[in-house]
């Protein structure tokens, strides 16, 4: 069992290493998407990331098991904007050499509640999300990127975003709960 834990531990050094290949080739792309284009002060929408890895390769879940990193996201809010904890659909679980690992492959998407505090003023403003994840396939990379989005908090009444996709949805109904 020790000699698992040093190799998952090699294998986990050698992900954060730098690697040309992770800059020139990512492997998995993030959208920053709304359920809704515009909301009033005191409303709740919720934010989703989409994680979507290419075939074969694939991203880890909050706690990733013997290896990897869970996707991180730091956001840059408007003043009386909150960000909930975030929630995470079902894993699958990988293993290779006795060593687990809870996954992500194809499409994910990761769910974020936010709130308009009644204080928060009228306008259209910038959400901004500062994301990183661990995508792995043989070797692993290490990859970030920003995103940003903007919600009009001067709308008359929440608008369903016609880009919120109807996998969001399905995706709700799977979460893990944000602990």
């Amino acid at each position: 069992m020790q000699r698992a834990k040093q190799l998952a531990l090699v294998l986990f050094l050698l992900a954060l290493l730098p690697a040309s290949r992770a800059a020139d080739n990512p492997q998995t792309t993030v959208k920053l998407l709304l359920s809704h284009d515009g909301a009033r002060p005191g409303e709740t929408i919720t934010a989703a990331i989409e994680v979507t890895s290419n075939p074969n390769w694939h991203t880890y879940w909050r706690n990733p098991g013997d290896a990897g990193l869970p996707t991180t996201i730091e956001w840059e809010l408007p003043a009386g904007v909150t960000a909930a904890v975030m929630q995470w659909p079902v894993p699958h679980k990988m293993e290779l050499m006795k060593l687990a690992a809870y996954v992500y492959e194809g499409t994910e998407y990761l769910l974020v509640r936010l709130t308009i505090g009644a204080d928060a003023r009228s306008g259209a403003f910038d959400l901004k999300a500062a994301l990183s994840w661990l995508e792995c396939e043989m070797p692993s990379m290490a990859e970030t990127a920003p995103r940003t989005t903007s919600p009009d908090f001067s709308a008359p009444a929440r608008v369903r975003s016609t880009r919120w996709p109807t996998s969001s949805a399905r995706a709700a109904a799977s979460l893990t709960g944000g602990v």
